[in-house]
């Protein structure tokens, strides 16, 4: 993640037990091939907190594909901002948790793609877990993150 910022994250639906959240991210996709051109196909992206899934957005468009040269980076960047599901009792009493001690949220981007390494048609699956620690109307994170 090379920046992210939170908006907007609060209890909200009819009986406060969904998330209303503004979130945006950059996140970087990092070619380790030294000699082989990477070729991503549709990438995901899923915000979770407490192990909840509050937004899914699509990086990387099903059926094309982008290209990032061998040893590069390339980011991109994602909004999302809305009303989740209902969250369970679990879910609501970790947010009320972290909101009263100090306002620091602890999110997780959860990325799934595939990619592959021209001329072999081999297709690889990428996945990346992006554990994140976010204040409310944070402007950015002043250090990267490493997903793992």
């Amino acid at each position: 993640i090379e920046d992210a910022s939170l908006a907007r994250l609060a209890l909200a639906g009819p009986n406060g037990t969904a998330l209303a959240y503004d979130v945006s991210l950059a996140v970087a996709v990092h070619n380790r091939n030294w000699a082989s051109l990477a070729k991503l196909g549709a990438v995901d992206a899923e915000l979770r907190f407490a192990g909840a899934r509050i937004a899914g957005v699509r990086m990387q468009g099903q059926g094309s594909s982008r290209e990032i040269q061998p040893g590069k980076t390339d980011v991109y960047h994602v909004a999302a901002a809305g009303e989740s599901a209902q969250l369970g009792s679990d879910e609501v009493a970790e947010f009320v948790k972290e909101s009263t001690a100090g306002g620091v949220f602890r999110l997780e981007l959860k990325l799934s793609g595939e990619v592959r390494y021209p001329p072999h048609t081999r297709v690889h699956r990428l996945e990346a877990t992006c554990p994140l620690e976010l204040p409310l109307s944070s402007p950015a994170l002043t250090k990267k993150v490493k997903c793992v």
